[in-house]
């Protein structure tokens, strides 16, 4: 990746951490961005063991401790990357084993999921279907051995309506916002919120608001 490129993709890397990390829900796998981060990675890693084949074929002088310098900051960004990735990828995992059948009674949410994260769901609820029928279902009467009944509130689901902190990246002028009563709001460029997620969902799904 180029310099430019590079720095956008690891903030837009970064945000994308932020906002699973925050939301009370999972976001549509970053299919793209993390093809570029993990690329990345292993162009840095690539870098880093030609830089330390080369330190230990030469003899120690002054450029050679420049290049060991250099090659240190290498590792630790790509240390601190793949703990991002790996932390990004668990934390989606948890929102998949706390919600298993709401995920997978949702379309569009499951079809949001990584290829890879589809079959861990698959493979999940499977494990999960057998437990709770070992557990107590098979005890119940047959009409209430169902694990996606959603109206005796089998089927746990994310609470939309958790209040997060946001901030807005770009003027969205007058809002209009419903809940008990209906309220405006002027949401300016750099402005802070403690709000509703559900509320101001939308405009993070198109990154008008990110989640901080």
């Amino acid at each position: 990746m180029e310099t430019t490129n590079n720095i956008t993709v690891l903030s837009s890397f970064i945000q994308a951490w932020t906002n699973e990390k925050n939301s009370p829900e999972i976001f549509p796998y970053e299919t793209d961005l993390i093809t570029e981060i993990r690329n990345h990675i292993n162009t840095q890693q690539q870098i880093i063991d030609k830089n330390l084949e080369q330190i230990k074929e030469e003899e120690t002088n002054n450029n050679d401790s420049q290049l060991m310098f250099l090659t240190n900051i290498m590792l630790m960004e790509v240390e601190r990357l793949n703990y991002l990735l790996r932390s990004y990828l668990r934390m989606r995992l948890d929102k998949i084993e706390k919600y298993p059948v709401y995920i997978l009674k949702n379309q569009q949410v499951r079809e949001s999921l990584s290829k890879e994260e589809q079959q861990f769901l698959a493979g999940y609820f499977k494990l999960f279907e057998k437990h709770m029928k070992n557990s107590f279902l098979e005890k119940l009467p047959k009409p209430l051995q169902k694990i996606d009944d959603e109206e005796e509130g089998m089927v746990a689901k994310p609470d939309v309506n958790n209040y997060v902190a946001c901030k807005i990246n770009e003027d969205l002028g007058e809002v209009q916002f419903l809940e008990a009563d209906t309220f405006n709001l002027t949401l300016k460029k750099d402005d802070s919120y403690i709000i509703n997620y559900d509320h101001i969902k939308p405009f993070i799904q198109s990154n008008k608001v990110s989640l901080i």
